[in-house]
């Protein structure tokens, strides 16, 4: 799966908004999320350093490097930011 796509990455980002609405706890996303998009360990880290990188997810209150590697990434405590959900926004605006 490739994650330089913005577009596509935006699209996996508004799934991930909705896994986080359905979830009491913010550990528990990643793994729904994955199962349902069918994504391996290493797809999810790769997903979760883009969208980190595009500034779409918070992660100043945890250590993210020690949660971004293999058997611990499912455990990833989604925190959408206000820029990620400005993208979804913008996402839900152009199809309609």
């Amino acid at each position: 799966m490739e994650f330089n796509d913005r577009e596509k990455l935006a699209d996996l980002l508004a799934k991930l908004y909705e896994a986080q609405k359905q979830t009491s706890f913010a550990d528990r996303v990643m793994k729904i999320f994955a199962e349902r998009v069918k994504l391996t360990e290493e797809q999810a880290t790769m997903m979760l350093k883009r969208m980190i990188q595009e500034e779409w997810l918070v992660v100043s209150g945890f250590k993210s490097k020690f949660l971004l590697r293999p058997g611990y990434v499912f455990s990833f405590p989604v925190v959408i930011s206000s820029k990620g959900l400005k993208w979804i926004k913008k996402g839900k605006e152009v199809k309609r």
